[in-house]
């Protein structure tokens, strides 16, 4: 996610040597969020004491006494999702989670969303509406109203862009760069699940020659727990709830969600907050149906945990004193909470604790468009 301010557009690429930027290297040589970094240099950004910008789950943006988020998020069809594997209502309501779970990120509740929908001549009315569908489903669970958007003609593939509005009750919200030497790293929920339901849909895909949806129902043969992880990655459930409690107890130094992978999205919390991270494999939650998943699809559950992205889980570092009331606080809602391991004092060292205690560097094994 890339939020901030609007910058100068048209800006001819000979004038990026003379500001100093150097020779531009490859798209796969900067990676996703190397380019972030850099298009951001070329961005004014005025910031007011207590906003937030390009760089974190969501920007912050005082307006009065009120304090608001604004998150926005792409899907492109054949990068994110496709069309044949995914039912148009379960694709209506993850193309919303994914905005939502950047809101309970930062300890937000949603207010509002826009849709900008590219649809191409053969997404006939029937799919549309049931997008919108699903869609809808999430919004009402979660009270966002979707206000407007825009509709435009795409030439090959559907292109989806949601942009959500939320505010943060009190002005409380928790950003990414807050960690410190010596906090827990805790997660909610279980990591991996995603993953492994993307393998399958893969998989089944890959043998099927019937050009029809494929669905976590088109596997009746296989065990629950790969139609459960089937399900989790059509339908995420953004950690609304859990992020307010945990923003309310006033004790959570930083926190995230896990869009990208853990290993990947350790090293943003870590890399925003200065530290170092520990990461006890062993402590990873990994759930009955990720357990029963991952050796029927000959995959090992520990790395999918670690490597799988669109969990959409909560990442938190807490101070030790204050672990368990802010687990009290987020179990409340009726999600579990994991310690998983601790902030160091060692900025950008990203360790891996096996379970025989040997420690070594922690791979990266999480998604970026422009490297994969």
């Amino acid at each position: 996610m890339m939020s901030g301010s609007r910058g100068e557009r048209n800006r001819e690429p000979q004038n990026l040597a003379a500001e100093g930027i150097g020779k531009a290297p490859s798209l796969s040589e900067l990676g996703e969020f190397g380019l972030i970094r850099r298009l951001s240099a070329l961005l004014p950004e005025s910031l007011r004491p207590g906003e937030v910008g390009i760089g974190d789950d969501a920007a912050v943006i005082r307006l009065g006494d009120r304090t608001l988020l604004a998150t926005t998020d792409a899907l492109l069809e054949g990068v994110h999702f496709r069309r044949d594997w995914t039912p148009p209502d379960d694709l209506g309501w993850k193309a919303l989670a994914v905005n939502l779970s950047d809101i309970a990120a930062m300890g937000g509740e949603p207010r509002f969303a826009l849709i900008s929908l590219g649809l191409t001549a053969d997404a006939d009315l029937e799919w549309i509406e049931s997008f919108y569908r699903g869609m809808a489903d999430l919004a009402r669970e979660s009270e966002c109203a979707v206000i407007g958007g825009d509709t435009i003609h795409s030439p090959d593939r559907i292109y989806l862009n949601l942009t959500v509005i939320g505010e943060a009750p009190e002005g409380r919200y928790v950003t990414r760069s807050g960690a410190r030497p010596g906090d827990r790293l805790l997660v909610t929920g279980a990591l991996g699940e995603s993953l492994a339901g993307y393998y399958a849909l893969k998989s089944a895909g890959e043998r099927s020659d019937s050009g029809g949806a494929v669905s976590e129902e088109g596997f009746p043969a296989v065990p629950e727990g790969v139609r459960a992880c089937i399900r989790k990655h059509f339908r995420p459930v953004p950690r609304l709830n859990a992020g307010r409690a945990a923003a309310r107890t006033g004790f959570v130094h930083a926190m995230m969600d896990v869009s990208d992978g853990l290993t990947g999205d350790v090293r943003h919390l870590a890399e925003r907050s200065g530290v170092g991270i520990r990461i006890c494999l062993a402590d990873l939650p990994l759930s009955d149906a990720l357990r029963e998943a991952a050796p029927f699809l000959g995959k090992d559950a520990v790395d999918l945990a670690l490597a799988g992205g669109e969990d959409y889980e909560l990442l938190m570092a807490v101070p030790p004193k204050h672990v368990e009331a802010v687990r009290e606080s987020v179990e409340s809602t009726g999600v579990p909470f994991t310690a998983i391991g601790v902030v160091t004092d060692r900025p950008g060292e990203i360790v891996q604790v096996h379970p025989d205690g040997q420690e070594s560097p922690l791979p990266l094994r999480s998604w970026d468009h422009f490297r994969g």
